[in-house]
């Protein structure tokens, strides 16, 4: 399994009374999540940060339209030596 990082653009939002003209300067939130790689196609992305053989935890799916930079990091191969 892949392990990735993904930069993406998350939205931001306020919970106050703001000038108009104020808020049309809010931006959007740079975010960063790591994991492994589940699912990618031209329309999301899906991570999850736990894994075993055949169940995963964590489950995360971002907009493809929102990610900026997909890093590759390692491939991951489970081993049960050690148990």
């Amino acid at each position: 399994m892949r392990i990735v990082i993904v930069r993406w653009w998350d939205a931001v939002g306020t919970a106050e009374w703001t000038v108009k003209e104020e808020a049309k300067d809010t931006g959007l939130s740079e975010a960063l999540t790591i994991g492994h790689l589940l699912y990618e196609d031209t329309e999301r992305i899906v991570i999850c940060h736990s894994l075993t053989e055949d169940l995963v935890n964590g489950v995360f799916a971002i907009p493809m339209g929102c990610v900026f930079e997909i890093e590759r990091v390692s491939d991951f191969t489970s081993t049960k030596e050690g148990r």
